[in-house]
């Protein structure tokens, strides 16, 4: 029930960035998500004497992963729209990155100390829940907490 909701959410944020036309301020937004993202996991990590550099490559590469998808289901929606065909898809997938990046940025916060509003930390609390038990349980040691 909860893909099903994440689904409606980013499906409505697409069309509504398609029909308003703001493909490249979803960009912009993402990037600086990005940007952010990066920024409160390295504070995280230095505040919780965490830091490797392992993970940071990992994540790095990650994201850079993800900036190749994004740009190259623009160029596929730009080449299909000079044929008249509307797509929405990447707008589906950048908002999503997008979230996943808020949400990221939002538990990097929270895991260095500091406070969020206590309904993003109740979000963030049962999504982690329901990933866990997605994933094997509670006390899944490849689930960081």
């Amino acid at each position: 029930m909860e893909a099903l909701k994440n689904a409606i959410i980013s499906g409505a944020g697409s069309i509504v960035a398609t029909l308003a036309g703001i493909d490249w301020f979803l960009i912009y937004l993402y990037c600086f998500f990005m940007v952010l993202d990066l920024l409160t996991g390295w504070y995280k990590a230095k505040k919780n004497k965490t830091f490797e550099t392992t993970k940071m490559k990992q994540g790095l590469i990650g994201k850079v992963i993800e900036l190749v998808i994004v740009f190259g289901l623009l160029f596929l929606q730009k080449a299909f729209a000079d044929f008249g065909i509307v797509l929405i898809a990447s707008n589906f997938i950048l908002f999503g990155f997008g979230l996943k990046e808020f949400l990221s940025i939002m538990e990097n916060w929270t895991e260095a100390g500091q406070k969020i509003p206590s309904f993003i930390e109740n979000w963030l609390k049962v999504a982690q829940e329901k990933l866990n038990e997605k994933i094997g349980g509670k006390n899944d040691e490849n689930v960081e907490k």
